[in-house]
């Protein structure tokens, strides 16, 4: 069984807002994954270990947006209203470090936001340090 230490392990949620959801695919539904996101996040905050919830998004004229080919354009040209918002079970609280990013990969070199956290954490037993990693 896999050990963590809970002084350097955080919890990264990403993409689980209202707006992606219904794009869901997997062996698990959209609220299987929301509802087990939710308990173990708030584990986490019980034990008070960082939480950090990494959304997508845009700014209003989709200046930030990537521009290059997909199978399908986009359906609208607004983001729905709902877009931003974490669903309910997943209990997000004021305690959860907000990240918002601006591609659809989440750990890469360049982008907003992940070198927020603190320095040293780890993920699957190697170190990163994130001050050089953005999303």
């Amino acid at each position: 069984m896999l050990e963590l230490n809970a002084k350097t392990t955080a919890l990264v949620v990403i993409d689980l807002q209202e707006g992606i959801l219904p794009f869901a695919g997997g062996p698990h539904t959209a609220d299987e994954v929301v509802n087990r996101a939710g308990k173990l996040a708030a584990k986490f905050r019980a034990s008070g270990q960082p939480v950090f919830l990494v959304r997508v998004g845009w700014s209003a004229d989709y200046a930030e947006a990537l521009k290059q080919p997909v199978d399908a354009p986009s359906p609208a040209k607004v983001l729905p209203e709902n877009w931003w918002q974490h669903p309910v079970a997943l209990g997000a609280t004021d305690s959860d470090i907000e990240i918002i990013k601006r591609q659809w990969g989440c750990v890469l070199r360049y982008g907003s936001g992940i070198a927020v956290a603190p320095p040293g954490y780890r993920y699957n037993s190697v170190m990163w340090d994130l001050d050089q990693y953005r999303c």
